[in-house]
């Protein structure tokens, strides 16, 4: 456990610098969002503190509480028209959380390859509990990233590359349609592609401190 809180800890210290620097990049580009954002930024700073010091479920109550301040003030940086008012998914239920799943969707999968490419099980993680189907590890090395996703998706939005009627909402969630995918994709790949590599430098390191760790003696290694 210790060592799991260990390698845990860093992971959700820089997811919330994340979304500390893109909620502080709004509060220049949204003077008029000046006191959501002030407050969402408040917010994220003590449960950052508190993090520094928890123990693993104290730790992954401050990512959860500081995740739904973020997404309150994320939130009002978009159109009333778009119906984004938190984070929501499985199935996600409005253009915005199609797209942020869609982003996220593509970084998990960027995460796993990283992961085993050096070695590392990608189903085993350290903050996200193994689950059956649950890339745990590749869900652990995407949380410092998502914010990148985050502000590429709330760009899309403001200058208009994605607009509500490239959505449409059926029983299943609301799906992105197939222009709007095109656009996506292609802004992904433009705006977002240093971000495998990062993922695979992350998982590199992991794996050389998890192979600095000496075997137990009883192992006869």
């Amino acid at each position: 456990p210790a060592r799991r809180l260990a390698l845990a800890r860093p992971l959700v210290l820089a997811k919330l610098d994340g979304q500390t620097r893109l909620l502080a990049r709004a509060q220049e580009a949204r003077p008029d969002l000046r006191l959501p954002l002030t407050a969402a930024l408040e917010a994220i700073a003590a449960r950052k503190e508190l993090a520094r010091t928890a123990d693993l479920a104290g730790l992954l109550g401050c990512e959860g509480a500081a995740a739904a301040a973020y997404f309150e003030a994320f939130a009002a940086l978009f159109s009333p028209t778009l119906g984004m008012q938190g984070r929501n998914r499985r199935p996600p239920k409005d253009p915005v959380n199609a797209a942020l799943s869609l982003g996220y969707t593509l970084l998990t999968h960027a995460a796993v390859r990283a992961a085993a490419q050096v070695g590392l099980d990608p189903l085993l993680g350290f903050l996200h509990a193994p689950a059956f189907g649950r890339p745990a590890l590749a869900c652990d090395l995407v949380e410092p990233v998502r914010c990148h996703v985050d502000e590429l998706v709330w760009r899309l939005f403001a200058e208009r590359r994605l607009r509500p009627e490239g959505f449409r909402t059926e029983p299943s969630g609301c799906l992105m349609g197939k222009a709007a995918r095109e656009t996506f994709y292609g802004a992904f790949e433009e705006e977002l592609a240093a971000l495998p590599r990062l993922l695979r430098q992350m998982a590199s390191g992991l794996a050389r401190e998890l192979r600095a760790v000496p075997l137990p003696e009883w192992l006869g290694c």
